[in-house]
C-alpha cells in the first residue's frame, strides 16, 4: 500500500517540475486510498486547483516514441500506451531513453495501485467470479477480458517482443484455466514481473481504465476513447454530479483542474468521473455505489429470430435493443421506466395469428409476460451469495453483494412500475368489466344461479366459475339480435368480433372434444329452464367454441383480483 511518503515524494516530483497545487490542498492515505481534502474554505470558482505540465502526462505520442506503431493500428485506441506503462514500471532491462524516463516517473509510478488494490473481475480468481455467473456483468467481464487478451497477444507477438506465449495458449486452451490466480501470482513480486506478459499488460489498462483522462482535452485528437494520464489530479476520488472543469492551457502547455463546488475546511475535494453506471464502476475502477441515480441494469433474454421479424413487421422500434443471434437486451434505468420499444416489443410476442397490429390486449398480455421475466430475475438476486475460501479476495464477495442489491433495486423498480402502467392503459381504453355485466345485465345474473349457483361476481371468482359464466355471456351477446326490448345493452363490439369468428371458424374435433362435458352438463336443460335466456337464439356446441376464441382475442384478466376485462380491437400507441 501507499505510504504517506511516497505521496509526498510525488508531490515534490510534481511541483519541480513546474506542476502547481493549490496550498489549501492537503494530500492524506485513508481506508479508500488517497484523498484530497481543503485546509481552508473553498470558494468554488474557475481558478485552478492543481495544474499538470504536459512534460508529466503519459500520452501515446510518449508510447511511439518508445516502442514505435507495432501493430496498434488495428487495436484500441490505448494499446500502444498502456504497454509502454508495463514497460514504465515492469521493465528491468531497457536502453538508456526508456531508463531515464523510468527515473523521472518512479514517483508517480510508486503511487499507483498494485493489482491487490485493484478489484475489478478481471483479477477475481474462477471462485470469486463464480459469484457473478447468471448475470449479465459475467458476460461482460468474460468478454472483455478476452478482449484484452487479444489485444496483449496482438500487440506483443506484431513487436516481436516476446517467444513465449504462455498464458495466451493457456488462456485459450483450458475452460478450467484459473486466470485471476495466475495473474496474482506473476504480479505478487513486480520485481519478477516481465513488462511483455499479460499480467503486466492487464494492471496497464485496468490504470488506464480507472484513471486516464481524454486526449480530447489535449488538442491532439479527435478520437473519444484515446486517453492520458494525469499525475495528480488523477489521486482525487469520484463524485457523482461534482462541478469540475479539466482544461488545456496551450499558454503555459498544462492541463489545469478547477471546481465549482463551494468547500469548507476539511471537505474532500473529488474529481467526477462521468455519469457511470454500476456495471462500468465495478468493471472498470473496482467499486460499486449503494445509491447510484445513474445505475442501469439489463434486460436479456432468448426470442425467436421470426419473433423479432414479426416484431419489425408490426412497427416494433429494435434500435433501443442490443441483438444478437436469439438474444435480445434492454437497458433498465435506476428508475425501473419501461421503455416504448421493451413495452411493443412484449406486445408483439403475444399477438394472436388473427392480430394485424398491436392491440391493448396483446400489450397487458405482454406486460403480464414481462412481469413474470422480472419476478423471476428478482428471485434469482434474492438467493443467498456463495461463501468464499478464507484463501479469496472477500473484497469481490463484498463488492458483488453492493452491487446484486443494486441490481435487484432496479428489477424492483421495473416490476412495480408495469401494474401502474396497465392502470393507465386501463383508464385511457375504457375497457368493459365483467363484474359491471353481472351488475347491469341482471338478467343474465340472475340467470347464473339456477345455471351455475353462482350467487354473485365474488362468488364466481370464490368458485372458479369465471371461464364458464364469461362463455354462457358470450354466447348470449353472440345472440343478440335475437333479444327483444332487452333492458341491457349487449356490447356491439363484442357482437361484431363474435360474428367475424363464427364466419372464419374452422372446427374440428378436437375443439368439439374440449368443450363438450361443460356443454352436456348444461344443454338441452337450460334452455327449458330459462328460455328468456338460454331458449332465445342459436346455442349449439359451435356458439361456445367461438365464443372461446372471441375471450382470447377480447378478454385480459387483471392481476391478482382476477377481474375480467374486454378491450375493443383497435391499435395500441403509447
Amino acid at each position: 500500500m501507499t505510504s504517506g511518503y511516497q505521496v509526498q515524494e510525488c508531490l515534490d516530483w510534481a511541483t519541480a517540475n513546474g506542476a502547481v497545487i493549490d496550498d489549501s490542498l492537503e494530500f492524506k492515505i485513508t481506508n479508500s486510498g488517497i484523498s484530497v481534502f481543503v485546509k481552508s474554505r473553498i470558494e468554488g470558482r474557475s481558478q485552478p486547483l492543481i495544474s499538470i505540465p504536459k512534460k508529466l502526462l503519459i500520452t501515446r505520442e510518449m508510447a511511439i516514441k518508445s516502442l514505435g506503431e507495432l501493430g496498434s493500428k488495428n487495436l484500441g485506441p490505448n494499446a500502444l500506451t498502456q504497454l509502454f506503462l508495463a514497460k514504465l514500471m515492469f521493465a528491468t532491462d531497457t536502453g538508456p531513453k526508456d531508463a531515464e524516463l523510468q527515473q523521472f516517473f518512479k514517483p508517480y509510478l510508486s503511487v499507483l495501485p498494485t493489482h491487490k488494490e485493484m478489484h475489478t473481475p478481471y483479477f477475481w480468481t474462477n471462485s470469486e467470479l463464480l459469484l457473478l455467473r447468471g448475470m449479465d456483468i459475467y458476460l461482460k467481464a468474460k468478454k472483455n477480458l478476452r478482449q484484452l487478451v487479444n489485444e496483449w497477444h496482438e500487440l506483443v507477438t506484431a513487436g516481436e517482443l516476446r517467444n513465449d506465449t504462455k498464458f495466451y495458449d493457456l488462456f485459450n486452451s483450458s475452460e478450467n484455466f484459473d486466470a485471476g490466480e495466475y495473474i496474482s501470482n506473476q504480479l505478487a513480486d513486480p520485481t519478477t514481473t516481465d513488462w511483455t506478459d499479460f499480467p503486466a499488460y492487464l494492471w496497464a489498462s485496468s490504470i488506464f481504465s480507472s484513471r486516464a483522462f481524454p486526449t480530447l482535452i489535449l488538442g491532439t485528437t479527435t478520437d473519444l476513447n484515446e486517453a492520458f494520464l494525469n499525475p495528480i489530479i488523477d489521486l482525487l476520488n469520484h463524485s457523482a454530479g461534482t462541478n469540475v472543469t479539466w482544461s488545456y492551457n496551450e499558454q503555459v502547455a498544462a492541463v489545469t483542474f478547477s471546481t465549482a463546488q463551494t468547500l469548507e475546511t476539511g471537505d474532500e475535494l473529488y474529481n467526477n468521473y462521468g455519469d457511470k453506471s454500476n456495471d462500468e464502476l465495478l468493471l472498470n475502477y473496482g467499486f460499486v455505489l449503494p445509491n447510484n441515480e445513474h445505475d442501469k441494469s439489463t434486460l436479456c433474454f432468448r426470442i425467436p429470430s421470426e419473433s423479432i421479424s414479426q416484431a419489425a413487421r408490426v412497427g416494433v422500434n429494435l434500435q433501443a435493443a442490443y441483438i444478437f443471434d436469439d438474444m435480445i437486451s434492454y437497458e433498465l434505468p435506476v428508475s425501473g421506466e419501461l421503455s416504448p420499444s421493451i413495452v411493443n416489443l412484449f406486445s408483439s410476442l403475444n399477438m394472436l395469428k388473427s392480430e394485424e397490429f398491436l392491440t391493448v390486449r396483446s400489450t397487458l398480455e405482454g406486460l403480464d409476460q414481462l412481469s413474470s421475466i422480472l419476478q423471476q430475475k428478482i428471485e434469482a438476486l434474492k438467493s443467498p451469495t456463495a461463501t468464499l475460501s478464507n484463501g479469496s479476495n472477500h473484497n469481490a464477495a463484498k463488492l458483488f453483494k453492493l452491487y446484486k442489491a443494486s441490481q435487484k433495486k432496479i428489477f424492483q423498480a421495473a416490476f412495480d412500475s408495469i401494474p401502474r402502467l396497465q392502470k393507465e392503459i386501463i383508464k385511457a381504453h375504457k375497457p368493459l368489466s365483467f363484474k359491471s355485466v353481472l351488475k347491469n345485465d341482471r338478467l343474465f345474473a340472475n340467470s347464473a344461479l339456477l345455471a351455475l349457483g353462482v350467487t354473485s361476481y365474488d362468488d364466481m371468482l370464490k368458485k372458479g366459475m369465471e371461464r364458464r359464466l364469461i362463455l354462457l355471456w358470450l354466447v348470449r351477446v353472440g345472440n343478440k339480435q335475437s333479444y327483444k326490448n332487452t333492458e341491457y345493452q349487449l356490447p356491439d363490439f363484442i357482437h361484431t368480433m363474435f360474428q367475424e369468428v363464427k364466419r372464419n371458424i374452422v372446427v374440428d374435433k378436437d375443439d368439439v372434444m374440449e368443450y363438450m362435458n361443460f356443454y352436456k352438463s348444461l344443454f338441452p336443460q337450460l334452455g327449458s329452464k330459462i328460455p328468456e335466456v338460454y331458449g332465445t337464439g342459436d346455442w349449439s356446441i359451435k356458439q361456445f367454441i367461438v365464443a372461446g376464441t372471441v375471450m382470447d382475442r377480447l378478454m385480459w384478466t387483471r392481476g391478482t383480483s382476477r377481474e375480467p376485462l374486454f378491450f375493443e380491437r383497435k391499435p395500441f400507441h403509447q
